[in-house]
């Protein structure tokens, strides 16, 4: 894994994206690696299931964008339990 990147991946870090598999400690350990080395985190294409995620104080998170007749390439966020409220966690 490039730890150079103006971004950082949830996928280098274990993330799956295929909307079965929990990824939450692999976005969870890309938030902290972004925040540590001052970059962003960028979602590629995938539905990605979490529970809470925090995301620390002066980096951006972004997500591939969907340029797709049938939503093919596009990034999901979906939570990973039915009471979940949050996803994102950003106050």
């Amino acid at each position: 894994m490039e730890l150079d990147k103006i971004y950082l991946d949830p996928k280098d870090f274990g993330a799956v994206g295929d909307g079965e598999h929990d990824d939450t400690e692999a976005i969870r350990a890309a938030m902290q690696q972004a925040a540590e080395k001052h970059c962003s985190v960028r979602f590629s294409a995938g539905v990605y299931r979490t529970d809470v995620i925090y995301v620390p104080q002066q980096i951006e998170v972004c997500a591939a964008v969907t340029w797709s007749y049938q939503f093919v390439g596009r990034t999901v966020l979906i939570p990973a339990h039915e009471d979940q409220e949050c996803i994102l966690e950003i106050s």
